[in-house]
């Protein structure tokens, strides 16, 4: 009777260890943003090259229709002025950061990220010395 005891003591605590110790869902996101808000296709609108300049249309400045696309599996599609070609991206903090065959291509640092589909971001090369402030519609 006492090793029975014993017995069903080990399993009880067995199961609240192993129910306690549940790997945190890898699908969880460290993004500072509901990761449904970046998924789908963006439209580039406008653009300034400096923090305290204005926005300028980019019609306005001849530039061609330039398009991102992050899909819910960690890969984007990027096509238009900026260069196209596929890659993959990490959404952590308020950082997007894409890469394209394991470098990283362009950084973007979230501003704002709006439910309407309206996103400023800077646009950063990989090293860090260029920059341009941007705005983007979802499509």
């Amino acid at each position: 009777m006492k090793v029975k005891k014993i017995m069903m003591l080990f399993f009880a605590s067995a199961v609240v260890l192993l129910t306690g110790c549940e790997k945190e869902n890898e699908n969880d996101s460290k993004f500072n943003y509901p990761m449904e808000m970046l998924y789908g296709k963006w439209k580039l609108t406008q653009l300034k090259t400096s923090v305290n300049g204005s926005y300028i249309d980019c019609w306005l400045l001849g530039i061609q229709s330039t398009y991102a696309t992050f899909h819910e599996d960690g890969k984007y599609y990027g096509s238009g002025y900026f260069g196209s070609g596929y890659g993959t991206y990490m959404a952590e903090g308020n950082t997007i950061t894409t890469y394209v065959s394991g470098s990283v291509y362009y950084i973007y640092t979230v501003i704002s990220l709006t439910n309407n589909g309206r996103a400023e971001l800077k646009m950063s090369t990989a090293d860090g010395s260029s920059s341009v402030w941007i705005i983007c519609e979802k499509q």
